[in-house]
């Protein structure tokens, strides 16, 4: 039988690392939106055509990186693990290494991984406006993954018997208190 008591602190901790990139991405935003405007005003082109690209960049490869390797920042525990007392340990017991926390976490990563991707042609003059539209179905295939990975793995944790996601599956890895 599955702790709820676990599954509500597994849940709570997603949440969290979730809100951890929605407020990164708005700071980003932000900073790229003022960028972006005082080089259009100051008739700094580059500083304006360049800016909010280069901030998505940085926001992507982050979230990225943070996404896969987030079950190994503070003591195998993500931000939220950490928050909520659980942490995330190998089926032996033992704390996970990068690889366990990469493998838990790569359903996540494709929405990220295209991101990237079209952040870097978007750089590109002209090939990455037209590049960029093409591969917009893309983008949106990618997120609708990761919009259904998600949903996915937290049913899982519901209704698995030991609320072992396929994540976990994949990488050997169980959620403890």
């Amino acid at each position: 039988m599955t702790d709820s008591s676990l599954q509500q602190k597994r849940l709570a901790a997603a949440a969290i690392d979730i809100g951890v990139l929605v407020v990164l991405g708005m700071i980003l935003g932000g900073v790229g939106a003022v960028l972006t405007c005082s080089g259009a005003l100051s008739k700094i082109g580059t500083l304006a055509q360049y800016a909010m690209h280069l901030l998505v960049l940085a926001y992507v490869f982050g979230s990225l990186a943070f996404v896969l390797g987030r079950d190994v920042l503070a003591g195998s525990a993500s931000p939220g693990k950490k928050a909520m007392g659980i942490r995330v340990v190998t089926t032996a017991g033992a704390p996970i290494g990068v690889m366990e926390s990469v493998k838990r976490n790569a359903l996540f990563a494709p929405g990220l991984a295209v991101g990237a991707l079209l952040a870097l042609l978007g750089m590109i003059p002209i090939v990455g406006c037209v590049t960029g539209c093409l591969l917009w179905p893309l983008r949106v295939l990618a997120g609708v993954f990761g919009v259904v990975a998600g949903i996915y793995e937290i049913v899982m944790i519901v209704q698995e018997p030991d609320g072992v996601r396929l994540g976990d599956k994949m990488a050997g890895t169980r959620v403890v208190i």
